[in-house]
């Protein structure tokens, strides 16, 4: 009998078998792998969540043991619970063998939280094939960003125009003269007419230590203006926001009362019944405190106010400073009382604030009046003084001589909160 060669007896068993071995390789793929995929998707949220709550303990204050256990807490609550043997989780503060380690930021490092989390994951076909296991490890990094009670507002700008779209949120012009140490100027106006120099060649603007900063790619001159920068012209700067949401809030419980020729801190007027600040003319003192104005706050002619640890609020109403006057304020420098600032106005307060005429002042503090333009012209003089002005719009023009000496010592501070910001 012939016997047929072509189809040995046994070979399709060997085949059959060696199918179902690749049948349980893809299964063990599919079914293995997902499991192993899902496991590290979900360790990778256990340990984000865990990072997480390390750092808000070690914000409230909390202790090494407590940053500690705060993290493995969430992380069992996950369902990874350091037994040892399924899992293991690590927490450390500052974290290990990461781009975060101390070695490479030792200044700030102390303030980075990191999880590890490591999970073994028991496969079910893959044994098969030799894999009796999956171990997938994750880590996450969260830095527990402190908050800063001392930064100065506008990154330390000595003028900042805070109009976002359009012309002159900073506008130089006239025969003035303007120098600035300690600091630049900064136009928020996206358009380049937002930062405009104008005047003939009597107008000289010069910053020694500064630039001059826009958001807009450039900026607009008319005229023949002398313009001297060590720090130069940069654009394309980031925008603040407007209108600004982070804004101080300085109150008044009671009525101010006259004394003579001297003024207590409190309320002048209402928003019903405004009144003209001050209320008497001559030479005026200001005791130390806020003052809320509700009215126009004027000074002019022969007339002097002096104010020292003094915030001027004004509610509403406009500033006119004219004439001759003589004006002396500085900003409170006590924590409790917005240390700083000098003149604020809220945002509602849309009024133009005018310093005019041959006016000599004398600030010390933060000007900030973010929904009110200030316009500062004629031959009025500020001479070297520790003096920031934040407006929605800047103008300084006339045959002015601004000499601006900027201090953070001196000005008003801006306070970041506390935040948890996920690194890695």
């Amino acid at each position: 009998m012939k016997k047929n060669l072509k189809y040995p007896h046994g070979q399709a068993i060997v085949l059959i078998v060696l199918g179902i071995v690749g049948l349980i390789g893809l299964t063990a793929l599919a079914i293995d792998g997902g499991n192993a995929y899902s496991d590290r998707r979900h360790a990778q949220n256990a340990a984000d969540t865990a990072a997480f709550a390390s750092a808000l303990d070690k914000l409230s204050g909390g202790t090494a043991a407590t940053i500690v256990s705060a993290g493995e807490a969430r992380a069992a609550s996950n369902g990874y619970n350091n037994d040892g043997t399924t899992n293991t989780v690590v927490v450390n503060n500052p974290p290990q063998n990461s781009q975060y380690d101390c070695t490479h930021i030792p200044a700030t490092c102390n303030d980075y939280v990191q999880v590890i989390v490591t999970s073994h994951v028991k496969t079910f076909f893959a044994p098969v094939v030799g894999i009796p296991e999956v171990t997938n490890t994750v880590q996450s990094v969260a830095h527990a960003k402190p908050g800063n009670p001392n930064l100065p507002l506008y990154g330390g700008l000595p003028i900042v125009g805070l109009l976002n779209k359009g012309c002159d949120a900073v506008k130089l012009c006239g025969s003035s003269q303007l120098q600035i140490w300690g600091g630049g100027v900064f136009s928020n106006s996206s358009d380049n007419c937002g930062l405009d120099f104008g005047g003939g060649h009597n107008t000289q603007v010069t910053l020694y230590d500064g630039p001059f900063q826009m958001v807009a790619p450039g900026y607009t001159e008319n005229g023949n203006p002398t313009i001297n920068s060590n720090g130069g012209f940069q654009g394309n700067q980031t925008q603040y926001p407007y209108p600004p949401t982070d804004l101080p809030n300085p109150t008044c419980a009671a009525n101010g009362t006259v004394e003579g020729s001297t003024l207590t801190p409190g309320n002048y007027g209402t928003a019903t019944n405004p009144q003209t600040f001050p209320p008497i003319s001559g030479n005026v003192t200001l005791k130390p405190g806020t003052y809320c104005v509700y009215g126009d706050f004027n000074v002019g002619a022969s007339d002097s106010l002096t104010g020292l640890g003094v915030t001027i609020v004004m509610e509403t109403g406009a500033i006119h400073w004219n004439g001759s006057s003589q004006i002396k304020l500085t900003g409170p420098t006590s924590p409790a009382d917005n240390p700083g600032l000098t003149v604020f106005a809220p945002l509602s307060n849309t009024s133009v604030m005018v310093i005019n005429g041959n006016t000599n002042v004398d600030l010390t503090g933060t000007f900030y009046t973010p929904g009110a333009s200030l316009s500062y012209n004629g031959d009025a003089q500020i001479q070297k003084q520790h003096l920031q002005f934040i407006a929605k719009t800047v103008e300084l023009c006339g045959n002015l001589d601004t000499q601006l000496d900027y201090g953070s010592n001196d000005t008003a501070k801006d306070s970041s909160a506390p935040e948890i910001q996920l690194a890695q």
